[in-house]
């Protein structure tokens, strides 16, 4: 017990009631002066025999222990951390600022990644309030908040990008004025068609300003993401966007998201979990993003498979998730780790002909319709044992596993047609399935349950249904009458249907169902022209004999430098695949004509389909046809 000196100069009460020498000793806290504390070993941290009592340790030697660990902790971490320059670098480069200044700083930054949890995110603090665009008068706060109800009740769930829990009106208003006006303008877009072209102008300068002054930040990344769903008609920017947005979370580090490398602490507020959740959220739709547009434009994909994105068929289970949309998140993630495999079916294709070919033709679509039709099967169980779900969520889980059994079935289809083969086994298995997915993907957006909804989706949806409609008619002219007579009423009424569902919503012009319907007529009328206009031409026995699979082969051979290895063709004919024929003309694949259009004449096909109102090569729709009778 220490003495506590009296006011007066005299002993204290203590020693007065006890009648002890008075002597009062200053608070002793640290090491004394010139005192250098000697290295602990290394035994000293290794030792179990010895364990230390941290109860018993007075505060003073229990607050002391700790300068000496961290006192060693540099020299223990120096080799452990590699000789990679992500790990030599100054942190404040490595961590989201990689500049010139910051790499040459002599100062180590003292906040590792692990201690930059979400609430110390970097903020858009050079986007000044007057950004707000309540604040810049733009819009009032009551049509704000409701804007921004609507968004997260109706648009939210087809997205999946949200806690409704944590990003309240006020929350966002007050982390991201950039964010604030992108959902505003999306839901302008759809629930107040007036207010949404300076609600996008506001958005387009805050997101030109965030780029220009590279800010880093899940808000930024967010907002980007927002702006991309219901674009502008003629806005291809999407690619472009999106790889900005995965380049900002590679600097905030979100590629080690799930790794103890970006593990905060265990004590975390529900606050801070909802933040870790929301950038583990964004992170997930962005890897599906990525792998759709992968997959729709034929381009290298820039996330790779992550310690989150491996773990996602539980990551929907954790006690904060947002019931049903993050069910739908996880499996869209699962959905797209699927379709890697129809990409690498993509690159397989593009390569010159082997003997390869024939059988990944025959056997990928298959394992791949196998898969999806299992992963179908499994989600929408999951869905069935939830007490809520949202209205749309079932239908997505359809919609896109259909789609992507289209995009699979297509590269047997491109491959046997580039060939002029229709009459194999391979080639007839194939144009079925297209017919009968794409006619599927019609009847789907024509559902009664699920059609008054389609006014809410994005923008992939409606690529995705122009997508099986192009097909469709590709079809149709492509191949001999023979075939297409027993597939164009159905294939006809398919889409007559679903142009009439996108109708019936009543959307403005520039609304992906209004584009959508115009589409979809027009294509019907652009079909019955392209009919008309081969009336005239030769009879299918008068046209010049087709391509077989044997010429394909000997295309192959022609196109590939090295040729094919010496027991190629005579593997193939040992095979039964194909018969030796080595004394017909070879004719060159992209020659091969099998109906009245060319298959793979991609510019054939983009005149016919810009006079109806869609670019399949920018896969944008048109507000204007090219054709003006129509």
């Amino acid at each position: 017990m220490k003495c506590r000196p009296s006011l007066d100069g005299g002993r204290c009460d203590r020693c007065t009631r006890k009648s002890l020498t008075c002597v009062f000793e200053k608070h002793k806290r640290g090491r004394k002066p010139g005192v250098r504390l000697a290295r602990p070993s290394s035994s000293a941290f290794h030792n179990t025999s010895e364990p230390v009592d941290r109860i018993s340790l007075s505060r003073d030697e229990f607050e002391d222990r700790p300068d000496e660990a961290s006192s060693a902790q540099p020299d223990s971490r120096l080799w452990s951390e590699g000789l990679q320059p992500s790990r030599l670098l100054n942190d404040g480069a490595m961590n989201g600022s990689f500049s010139l200044q910051n790499i040459l700083s002599a100062i180590k930054s003292s906040s590792s990644r692990a201690e930059a949890g979400p609430d110390k995110t970097p903020v858009e603090a050079d986007l000044v309030l007057d950004d707000d665009p309540i604040q810049h008068g733009i819009v009032n706060m009551a049509i704000a908040r409701s804007l921004f109800e609507s968004f997260m009740n109706k648009l939210n769930p087809f997205i999946n990008q949200f806690d409704p829990v944590l990003h309240t009106f006020a929350y966002i208003r007050r982390r991201s004025p950039f964010l604030m006006s992108s959902i505003l303008a999306a839901a302008a877009k759809a629930f107040n068609p007036s207010l949404h072209l300076d609600l996008r102008a506001h958005t387009e300068t805050l997101m030109a300003r965030s780029f220009s002054k590279g800010v880093k930040s899940i808000e930024a990344v967010q907002a980007i993401m927002v702006s991309t769903y219901w674009k502008e008609p003629d806005d291809s920017r999407a690619w472009l966007s999106i790889g900005y947005a995965i380049r900002i979370c590679f600097e905030l580090g979100w590629h080690n998201l799930g790794t103890d490398a970006f593990n905060g602490p265990n004590s975390q507020t529900e606050l801070e979990r909802r933040e870790v959740r929301s950038m583990e959220r964004t992170w997930l739709v962005l890897f599906v993003y990525d792998r759709s547009i992968s997959l729709q434009m034929g381009k290298p994909w820039m996330i790779d498979q992550t310690a989150l994105i491996e773990s996602v068929a539980s990551w929907h289970k954790h006690d904060l998730a947002v019931p049903s949309n993050d069910v739908l998140l996880c499996a869209f993630v699962s959905l797209r780790l699927v379709g890697t495999r129809t990409i690498d079916y993509f690159n397989l294709h593009r390569q010159p002909r082997s003997r390869n070919i024939l059988s990944a033709i025959q056997t990928t679509p298959r394992l791949l319709n196998r898969d999806i039709d299992h992963w179908q099967k499994d989600w929408l169980a999951l869905f069935d044992g939830m007490d809520y779900v949202e209205p749309c969520h079932r239908f997505l889980v359809r919609f896109y596993g259909t789609h992507l059994r289209l995009v699979s079935s297509s590269v047997p289809l491109f491959i046997c047609l580039d060939a002029g083969d229709t009459e194999g086994t391979t080639a007839r298995q194939a144009i079925w399935a297209c017919f009968t997915t794409a006619t599927e993907m019609l009847a789907l957006v024509a559902d009664s349950e699920i059609s008054h909804l389609l006014y809410f989706a994005q923008d992939s949806i409606h690529v995705m249904t122009a997508y099986a409609a192009v097909l469709l008619i590709k079809l149709l002219l492509s191949l001999p009458p023979y075939l297409s007579e027993n597939f164009e009423e159905t294939s006809m009424t398919a889409i007559q249907i679903a142009a009439e569902s996108f109708a019936k919503q009543g959307a403005p012009p520039k609304n992906g169902c209004a584009l959508q319907a115009n589409f979809l007529k027009n294509v019907v009328k652009e079909y019955e022209k392209a009919k008309d206009a081969v009336k005239g031409l030769p009879s299918a026995g008068q046209r010049p004999q087709l391509a077989t699979p044997t010429r394909l082969i000997r295309a192959a051979e022609a196109q590939t430098p090295s040729g094919l290895t010496q027991d190629g063709p005579i593997a193939l004919r040992d095979s039964g695949i194909v018969e030796p024929d080595r004394n017909h003309q070879q004719n060159h694949p992209s020659q091969a004509r099998v109906g009245d259009h060319i298959f793979t004449d991609d510019e054939t096909w983009e005149a016919l389909f810009a006079q109806a109102g869609f670019s399949i090569n920018e896969e944008t729709f048109l507000q204007e046809p090219m054709n003006d009778n129509i």
